[in-house]
């Protein structure tokens, strides 16, 4: 209600008055009465207006607010009282003085009873009437001031209590973070106290995938009216939601229906008026947003609902974080546990198929796929054969209904993933088939088959779970390693059977034979030429023997006899040794060895052994030409000592970093017709001589032997 205030100040000596001032409305029949009154409270200060009848007096209150009535009770048709009692249900507060020339006392206390402020008598007295009006004026205003402050009072004290129950709900959302292990039913319950606490009689928490770009629903509050089926993946361009989660800014939206930016989108699938809406927020990322819409007693969402529900969407910001950082650390426990698994497994199978069925259940398990397949390779012609299916038997079919796909280009997971897509096409509908990752697998010589993924359209593979497949891939590519490491031991221990039988046999005819040449060199001993070649042939004979034994006693080393001697012409024996084989592979011999070397302690044979087996390696290495460097050269080394270093080098091919770190194994090779003992060999006779062999490779630039010996 509005009231016109204010003060005058009048001045009697030394002495200041205040007088509270008002607007009075004053009533009464007699117009000179009436003029009379005005005038004198105007000189009061007050803002004085005149009614001249009951009615014109009530009509007066309609238009126009006042702080005090003086009122007349005589007057014709609506009398005094009459006008007070309309006074008061207008408003119960504003006081009334009552004006009589007929004065009673049951008048007196009838006007009291009906809530008169005061009751005077005509003729007037000034001087009362005007204490009389002050006073009406002052209390009015003290109940005006009064109500005011209760109604602040009120104010403060709903935002006291909500402000209480906004706590609350803060602190039960943060004893749920330290209580609650599962997310969902954590979300749920924010979401509950937020629209609980602000009002709203709808809400939901969507969570972002950005690999779909979607908002899927991750927890909801109320039945949300929609025109169609329930909503629970949307794209982030098209909702309010998303607009919240790709700008990380909370919106408030007072109508949907009629606000420009979000009517056509929102209205398809809510039908609600006021929104408010919150992302979800961490340092470091949007997660999402939480929405609430319609607050239960229909009016407006407001700044500070929205304040609480960014303060809510933090809390739940920091519980989605903390689940999807524990999520992370159980898979990646759960992945790296079943890479050991199958680490372990890999260890005991004998199988290939065996081997199929470990890895396929690791994949499951890295890569939570639909289907695996295993296809094997054949090399003529060149394509994969469909081996093993997870949703359906293979083995047992014919060689004619056999599944097989076309791949030139084996080492290409892309080329192979298109080619097996094509071979399923023809016994399913492409739609089925879905997205595939191809994981080749090679052995050091050869490829071996395809292990294919499949998934639906919508779950493409990511680059963490590549990764983790390809790890797996590793794990089968050792397995073959082994078993092939394993059939050539097989092999080796045969044949060392094989040998320790017929060595006795052997040393016999190589004893006859070396007694026939010194016969013969006995009967030509002046032709030198013909006893130079029998004399080379009775040494290859000794070296013959000495290669059977190291065969035989290799898994036994023993330390070789070793003498000071001049290898200089021994190391010019084994470049002469080659040049035949050199020569037939058009392979071009650059030999650098000095006339005179320091005297070494070595076993001079077993020496040329090692580096006649370095050297056919390399020419082997380059069956179409190339160029063989053997060079020989002192150095010194660390001790400070000198050494004899010879560096044998080839153009061929070169190895790749994973096969040049196993060329020393025991087994280990990637010939056909290989033992793998050729190298080992090598490595065994130069460190019994306290020498050391290294090499150096790179894909097609060619390799490089480095062999060290001490000179002492």
């Amino acid at each position: 209600m509005m009231t016109t205030t204010g003060t005058a100040t009048t001045t009697k000596s030394d002495l200041q008055v205040t007088v509270t001032t008002g607007r009075i409305l004053v009533v009464d029949d007699e117009e000179r009465m009436a003029s009379s009154l005005q005038a004198v409270l105007a000189k009061e200060g007050h803002e004085v207006a005149i009614a001249l009848s009951g009615d014109e007096a009530l009509e007066c209150l309609k238009r126009e607010p006042f702080d005090a009535l003086l009122v007349d009770v005589r007057m014709p048709k609506v009398g005094g009282v009459d006008v007070l009692r309309q006074a008061r249900e207008t408003n119960p507060e504003r006081p009334v003085i009552l004006m009589t020339a007929y004065a009673s006392l049951e008048n007196a206390i009838a006007a009291i009873n009906e809530g008169a402020y005061d009751y005077l008598l005509k003729p007037i007295d000034l001087t009362e009437m005007r204490l009389t009006v002050r006073r009406a004026i002052e209390a009015y205003r003290l109940n005006q001031m009064q109500w005011s402050l209760l109604d602040e009072l009120q104010d403060k004290n709903r935002s006291l209590s909500r402000r209480v129950v906004e706590l609350n709900a803060l602190h039960e959302v943060g004893a749920a973070l330290s209580t609650t292990g599962e997310v969902g039913a954590l979300l749920k319950s924010i979401l509950n106290l937020a629209t609980g606490v602000i009002g709203a009689q709808y809400g939901s928490i969507m969570l972002m995938d950005e690999e779909r770009g979607t908002l899927r629903v991750a927890a909801n509050s109320g039945h949300i009216p929609t025109s169609g089926e329930p909503v629970t993946e949307i794209p982030i361009g098209d909702s309010i939601a998303g607009q919240v989660a790709r700008t990380g800014e909370p919106l408030i939206v007072k109508d949907v229906e009629n606000d420009p930016r979000f009517s056509r989108r929102n209205r398809p699938q809510f039908e609600t008026s006021s929104l408010i809406c919150a992302p979800l927020k961490t340092p470091n990322s949007v997660l999402g947003a939480i929405s609430l819409s319609d607050k239960r007693d229909h009016t407006t969402f407001t700044m500070e609902d929205l304040r609480l529900l960014v303060t809510l969407a933090a809390q739940a910001a920091m519980a989605i974080a903390d689940s999807q950082h524990y999520q992370q650390i159980s898979q990646q426990l759960d992945e790296i546990t079943a890479l050991h698994n199958l680490s372990d497994t890999l260890t005991k199978v004998e199988r290939t198929d065996e081997m199929v069925d470990a890895v396929s259940k690791t994949l499951r398990e890295v890569a939570n796929c639909e289907r695996i397949q295993w296809w094997e390779w054949h090399s003529d012609p060149k394509q994969i054969v469909l081996a093993f299916d997870s949703q359906r038997a293979v083995a047992g079919q014919s060689e004619a209904n056999a599944i097989t796909a076309v791949c030139e280009t084996f080492s290409d997971a892309d080329s192979c993933a298109r080619a097996i897509r094509e071979a399923m096409n023809h016994i399913q509908s492409p739609a089925g088939v879905g997205t595939i990752l191809a994981l080749p697998v090679h052995s050091a010589e050869s490829p071996l088959g395809v292990f294919a993924l499949f998934r639906d359209h919508s779950r493409p593979f990511n680059e963490h779970e590549t990764h983790l497949v390809n790890l797996v891939r590793s794990q089968a590519e050792r397995i073959f390693e082994r078993q092939r490491a394993l059939l050539n031991a097989s092999r080796l221990v045969t044949m060392g059977k094989m040998i320790s039988e017929i060595s006795h046999d052997l040393r016999k005819p190589l004893t006859n034979i070396r007694g026939g040449l010194q016969v013969l060199q006995s009967r030509v001993v002046d032709d030198q030429e013909n006893v130079g070649i029998l004399k080379e042939t009775d040494r290859e004979i000794v070296r013959l023997a000495t290669l059977v034994q190291e065969l035989v006693d290799f898994s036994n080393p023993t330390r070789y006899r070793t003498a000071r001697r001049d290898i200089a012409s021994g190391l010019r024996r084994a470049v002469q040794l080659t040049e035949r084989a050199a020569h037939k592979n058009g392979v071009t011999v650059n030999a650098t060895i000095p006339d005179r070397l320091p005297p070494i302690f070595c076993d001079e044979n077993q020496i040329i052994e090692a580096l006649l087996n370095v050297l056919m390696n390399a020419i082997e290495a380059m069956p179409t030409g190339g160029t063989l460097t053997f060079h020989v050269e002192v150095e010194e080394n660390d001790d400070p000592n000198e050494q004899l270093v010879i560096t044998i080098a080839d153009t061929g091919p070169g190895m790749q970093r994973a096969e040049l770190a196993r060329i020393f194994e025991r087994y280990y090779t990637t010939k056909e017709s290989g033992t793998g003992l050729g190298l080992p060999i090598v490595q065994r006779i130069i460190q019994s001589h306290d020498g050391a062999v290294t090499a150096d490779s790179s894909p097609g630039v060619g390799t490089t032997f480095r062999v060290e010996l001490p000179v002492r």
